[in-house]
């Protein structure tokens, strides 16, 4: 049925239809639902199969359904290379299938676009673990020439306390930004989904980077305090956004819990926010 849809679709016989991806496209997009949103009948569950993690406990993404999902996906995309030998199928690394398959290869005309959690990369088990399969994913596209695409999410801590009703502390990462820009850059990424962005500050910084990640990062941050709030208070406010930076992208070793109590004793505490205080008088 999901090959017959695609093949539909590449025939033009889907236009007008309201699950009908936009005209045009090369690739059909296939992706399973979020939040380990898989069937749990006893026929499904006994085809999911652990993978082999590496030691990165703690971490969001992993290869714990890779096997099964993209086996489904193998099987569309032999059919649809059958009847349409230059389209391929488009998907995500994400979740339960962030780590490619363990017990076979993908199809080639298959496309992936990882999905690394890079807003919770001060996390050194989170940061290791986007770095290990990043590196599979981009090397795979780089052998089979296919367009380079990555999910980067950016919603977090905010989308936790909205969720949640409660203030969190805020995050403000630029180093970190300006880092990821270089090494897509170096990677060629073709093009970042923003899941989520920065406030204004990293709003800024990603923009200006992602665009051009040559750019000296003190000098993107000069210009935007400079433009923003003008040359004095430009200069101490950099300063107040570089402590709630450092304070926000401590790296943390091992599984951390974010939750109120992380905002608030932890990163928030009153020692910290007495400094803070005290650079904004």
């Amino acid at each position: 049925i999901m090959a017959k849809d695609a093949a539909d679709y590449f025939d033009g016989k889907l236009e007008g239809k309201p699950y009908g991806p936009a005209p045009g496209l090369d690739a059909y997009p296939i992706v399973p639902n979020d939040a380990y949103g898989f069937c749990t009948c006893e026929r499904c569950t006994s085809s999911y199969k652990a993978y082999a993690q590496p030691s990165t406990p703690g971490a969001f993404g992993s290869g714990d359904y890779s096997d099964n999902f993209f086996g489904f996906l193998n099987r569309v995309a032999k059919k649809l290379a059958q009847t349409h030998p230059d389209k391929h199928i488009a998907t995500l690394a994400y979740e339960g299938y962030f780590w490619p398959p363990k017990n076979f290869k993908l199809e080639p005309n298959i496309l992936v676009a990882p999905c690394p959690i890079t807003c919770d990369h001060w996390k050194n088990v989170q940061r290791k673990n986007d770095t290990q399969a990043l590196a599979f994913w981009l090397h795979r596209a780089k052998q089979l020439k296919h367009p380079t695409h990555l999910w980067n999410y950016w919603h977090h801590p905010e989308e936790l306390g909205v969720m949640r009703s409660h203030k969190v502390f805020p995050q403000f990462s630029p180093t970190h930004i300006h880092r990821l820009a270089r090494s897509y850059g170096q990677n060629n990424v073709d093009g970042v989904f923003l899941c989520g962005w920065g406030e204004g500050l990293d709003f800024y910084v990603m923009m200006k980077c992602f665009d051009d990640p040559n750019l000296n990062l003190e000098m993107v941050l000069d210009e935007y305090f400079m433009l923003s709030f003008g040359p004095k208070a430009g200069a101490l406010l950099k300063q107040f956004y570089r402590k709630v930076e450092a304070i926000s992208m401590k790296p943390m070793n091992g599984p951390v819990e974010v939750n109120e109590q992380f905002f608030w004793e932890t990163q928030g505490n009153e020692r910290t926010l007495v400094q803070l205080e005290q650079l904004l008088n």
